[in-house]
């Protein structure tokens, strides 16, 4: 291992703790939130180019740090409470879905002429804002799209994606607060109530409020056993997905029925009193998912993207924002909430992997689950959708 490489752990390791240290003291946090801090930082560091970065080691840290921060934020989740807003949940996810359709035909047909099989990028990104990365690399499989042509399409998406993802862990719920009602929580928290610990009650302080790397009156030695605890059970969990999956299909890429599992056991867990009522474990999975901004941010390397071809990055930028913008006027058309919102948004454009950050950002839990459960069927869906949509605009053109 050289210095570059232990540069890089460190930074994975530790930015998290300063982002979050620093957004305490700074006051700064209701704008400049810590995700946005580690995944600036993250993509400082890519693209320095103080010396060549290890781009596998990165990738290897995203996929460890998310699969197991899914484990600990659901654990402590209330589920049948969440329940509650599936219905109205999925719907707004189904418009960001129709909005990405709608788009995609529309910036296909405007830029024939300027980029080589237009069709083929179009199909990618609706798989992408459909269900999140995986489905977009299935996808160029499928459509035997160039590798020069994914790379850029993945460097474009990453740019796109950071200034979107500022803006959602920003200000995002202030600027929709402008023209969407305001969420109104359906959690009606009762000491009886086997699923739904007290600490969840949305008029009192809840773990969002807090941090367990910042003060508390709980003495470090207990807080350090509640950490490893969490942790044990998190990684167990981790372990029998990926070996479930492994026995089943002989190998471990799947990441989407990955998820899929370790979403379901997780869930099944949280029944269990004594697990979900352990402290720190939600934000134990906060800092993991820290973790997994900073790494990615940093094969975020933005030179080989101008280097390239600028006209994908301009067809991904009007596609995704153009998706975007559809689905908060579908919204506000339908009267659909902001935080609702901003968390189908996230499932369809970033997959189930950043719900957690961003219900984290907006101090709502209740949407943890559904936003989980609408992400993996993006992920589900997303091939379909891409697949079709991509043979739909090539025949139209």
């Amino acid at each position: 291992m050289n210095g570059i490489e232990v540069f890089q752990i460190l930074a994975i390791l530790f930015v998290p703790w300063a982002a979050n240290v620093f957004a305490e003291k700074s006051g700064l946090s209701a704008w400049l939130s810590p995700v946005v801090l580690c995944f600036g930082v993250g993509i400082l560091i890519g693209n320095l180019q103080i010396s060549t970065l290890n781009l596998s080691l990165a990738e290897e840290f995203t996929n460890i740090s998310v699969l197991i921060a899914i484990p600990l934020l659901l654990m402590g989740s209330a589920f049948l409470s969440s329940l509650k807003h599936a219905r109205k949940f999925l719907f707004a996810f189904a418009l960001s879905v129709l909005s990405g359709l709608l788009l995609s035909v529309l910036i296909a047909v405007l830029f024939s002429n300027q980029v080589e099989n237009s069709w083929q990028i179009s199909g990618m990104l609706v798989g992408m804002y459909t269900g999140g990365t995986p489905n977009m690399a299935a996808i160029k499989t499928a459509l035997d799209a160039s590798e020069e042509q994914y790379l850029l399409l993945t460097l474009s998406d990453l740019l796109c994606g950071a200034i979107y993802l500022i803006f959602l862990t920003s200000v995002a719920q202030q600027v929709l607060g402008l023209f969407l009602p305001k969420f109104k929580s359906l959690e009606k928290t009762k000491p009886d109530d086997p699923n739904i610990s007290s600490k969840f009650n949305p008029t009192e302080k809840t773990i969002l409020d807090k941090s367990f790397v910042g003060k508390d009156s709980t003495p470090f030695s207990k807080k350090l056993i509640y950490i490893i605890l969490a942790l044990l059970i998190s990684v167990s969990i981790v372990g029998i997905a990926i070996g479930f999956v492994f026995l089943v299909t002989k190998e471990i890429k799947n990441i989407g029925l990955i998820i899929l599992l370790l979403t379901s056991l997780s869930i099944l867990i949280s029944f269990i009193h004594k697990v979900r009522t352990i402290p720190y474990s939600y934000e134990l999975g906060e800092y993991f998912l820290l973790m997994f901004c900073v790494a990615l941010g940093m094969q975020a390397n933005f030179m080989e993207l101008i280097n390239g071809s600028p006209t994908i990055l301009y067809f991904t930028m009007l596609l995704l924002f153009g998706t975007i913008g559809l689905h908060f006027l579908l919204s506000a058309i339908f009267k659909i909430d902001r935080d609702t919102t901003i968390i189908a948004s996230t499932a369809s454009i970033f997959g189930p992997v950043f719900i957690g950050q961003v219900c984290s950002v907006i101090k709502n839990k209740e949407l943890l689950i559904p936003g989980m459960a609408a992400g993996l069927i993006g992920i589900a869906a997303g091939n379909y959708l891409g697949i079709g949509m991509a043979y739909l605009i090539k025949n139209l053109m």
